[in-house]
């Protein structure tokens, strides 16, 4: 059983280009006494974050007319006291460093299990402090990104980085 049911009255803002991924989410979700709202777009969620209180935003890295973290820059200036989690689908070392660097509070890489992802957002809940100056760090453990590398046809690590909140 997952988390889920367990984030009541938690307000989310899902950005994310791919339908499966909303639409999974979406269902997923339904289970919970949360609130979960989506954008396909940047552009189509800065509305919504302008007009709409919300607990998290999660949203992909590489979104459709505005990447990311351009999307985040601009969010965060209209909602900054919502808790960020970047969804790539990809990354690099770079990448990575610049996402905690302006300020996301969670990374979460694709593929992810509804499992996964409901302990981390519960924990991000439970644990919420306000965002300070501190460094990025990895939350499994490991003192570097390099050791989350990429091997052969299994895809991307269900290994997550977070920011300590």
């Amino acid at each position: 059983m997952t988390q889920l049911h367990r984030l009541n009255n938690v307000t989310i803002l899902l950005v994310d280009g791919d339908s499966m991924v909303r639409n999974s989410l979406s269902l997923a979700f339904k289970v919970s006494r949360s609130f979960l709202q989506t954008a396909r777009t940047g552009e189509e969620a800065l509305p919504d974050v302008a007009k709409n209180y919300f607990d998290m935003i999660l949203f992909d890295f590489n979104l459709p007319k505005m990447d990311g973290l351009t999307f985040f820059r601009k969010a965060q200036k209209i909602h900054p006291s919502a808790l960020y989690i970047g969804t790539p689908s990809w990354w690099n070392d770079k990448l990575v460093k610049e996402a905690f660097d302006i300020g996301i509070h969670q990374i979460v890489l694709k593929p992810f299990s509804i499992k996964t992802l409901s302990e981390i957002l519960l924990s991000l809940i439970e644990n919420q402090k306000p965002v300070d100056s501190q460094p990025a760090t990895l939350s499994s453990g490991s003192d570097s990104i390099d050791e989350y590398r990429l091997s052969g046809e299994s895809g991307y690590p269900s290994s997550l980085y977070g920011r300590a909140v």
